[in-house]
């Protein structure tokens, strides 16, 4: 019998042990994958389609009751519509729209708070904090396609329209305002109001620290 040497059993066990780590990393991947799509879908269906006579824009579901959700949004979405009522789109399983009422409309801040007549719409939660260069995403509502997904990263702050934003470099199209900039864990850090024409990645969102003043107790 041919005698095996010593150093093609070394390296026939440092192939073995490359395997079991490659293994293992695509694994750990597609489970990170996995989660990552799940996340996703989740947020889609925290995303409504907000519609007035004028057009339409996206808003993010924050707190849900049996009876009722609330969703965040740009003043400039919700006042459009020559009155305090207007329709969203859901998506839970299929598209539905449900009248939806202006429950609060920023006085410094282009923000509004929709009150919708659908309990059970999923929420997200407000993150703690961002941070300079931090991943975000958006997933809104452009042009009136639903929930398209955009990626970007977070700016320092500008003064825009006389009001302190934070710059994103997000694309942002018509139909995403109101919508939800979200971090990598799906919490809201702000929300997208406006795009440098003629800039596709020069965008903006309002501050979290805007939303929380605005918001007050309502969460």
């Amino acid at each position: 019998m041919k005698k095996i040497s010593k150093d093609f059993i070394e390296l026939c066990i440092l192939v073995i042990l490359i395997c079991i780590i490659l293994g293992g990393a695509l694994v750990v991947a597609g489970k990170h994958n996995q989660k990552n799509s799940e996340l996703s879908s989740n947020l889609v269906e925290s995303t409504v389609k907000v519609m007035t006579i004028f057009g339409s824009g996206s808003g993010i579901v924050i707190k849900s009751t049996p009876k009722y959700s609330l969703a965040l949004s740009n003043k400039h979405v919700c006042m459009s519509s020559p009155i305090a009522k207007i329709k969203v789109v859901t998506n839970l399983g299929k598209e539905e729209v449900v009248e939806a009422y202006i429950s609060k409309i920023g006085v410094y801040s282009d923000l509004c708070l929709i009150k919708i007549d659908k309990g059970g719409l999923p929420p997200v939660k407000l993150a703690k904090g961002y941070k300079l260069h931090e991943k975000v995403f958006v997933i809104g509502n452009p042009l009136g396609i639903r929930g398209v997904k955009t990626v970007g990263y977070i700016g320092r702050p500008k003064q825009v329209f006389m009001e302190q934003m934070v710059q994103i470099s997000v694309p942002i199209y018509p139909g995403n305002s109101g919508s939800g900039v979200l971090n990598t864990g799906g919490e809201l850090v702000g929300i997208a109001t406006a795009a440098w024409a003629g800039a596709e990645h020069l965008a903006f969102m309002i501050r979290l620290e805007d939303i929380e003043v605005f918001l007050g107790g309502v969460l």
